[in-house]
């Protein structure tokens, strides 16, 4: 049976072998093409929140979900665990809808600003309240919000998921992404993909291998 949490999530999360089915319910017809798109890349950049979204239920055909869902008799037997370090229920991870449009990086990132703006109050306090941007291979911004406004931003147009984000280094204590400091983006590095590269098995291109290296 279901049940609904609200603050935190468990030190792990056990999967069962419904991961797999509900996996490819996500990935398969419930989903729009954008859906799919998106979240095929933010499998790979950030797994921990690929799995909540396929797994409890975000990636429904609706573009925003309301609850998180968890199983009351996890069997220890089996399922995997993923570590869910940083998950806090205070940091977001907000992936948006910005296909078709030609943007630059800083187009992009005004539109973080003033979507997270409408909840917020302005865009000063938006650009104080994120934390990491990604321009690259998806559309998000990480946020600092309440619970409460987490809501209010899954309302919101080009929003398709609003996901309890969680560290992509722990040792760091890093979410990944771009980093977005004290109000600004800092200057793009390819580095901050790496990762993207690496679980693609995909050979960067010659600047990231002389950044990597």
């Amino acid at each position: 049976m279901a049940t609904l949490f609200s603050r935190s999530l468990p030190k792990t999360l056990i999967l069962g072998s419904t991961f797999s089915r509900s996996f490819l319910a996500a990935t398969g017809a419930a989903v729009s093409a954008s859906s799919r798109s998106s979240f095929s890349l933010l499998r790979r950049l950030r797994p921990l929140a690929a799995i909540i979204a396929a797994d409890f239920g975000f990636l429904s055909s609706a573009t925003s979900v309301r609850y998180f869902s968890t199983s009351d008799d996890p069997k220890p037997n089996g399922p995997p665990t993923f570590s869910d370090d940083g998950c806090d229920f205070k940091h977001w991870l907000v992936v948006m809808d910005l296909r078709g449009a030609e943007l630059t990086r800083d187009e992009m990132i005004n539109i973080y600003i003033k979507t997270l703006a409408m909840v917020v109050g302005s865009e000063e306090e938006a650009r104080m309240k994120m934390y990491s941007v990604s321009t690259k291979f998806f559309f998000s911004f990480g946020c600092l919000v309440s619970e409460e406004l987490s809501h209010k931003i899954k309302e919101l147009p080009k929003v398709l998921w609003v996901i309890p984000d969680s560290y992509t280094d722990i040792e760091n204590k890093n979410y990944g992404g771009e980093p977005f400091i004290n109000g600004q983006a800092v200057p793009y590095d390819p580095k901050y993909h790496r990762s993207y590269y690496e679980r693609n098995n995909r050979q960067p291109c010659i600047t990231c291998k002389r950044r990597f290296g």
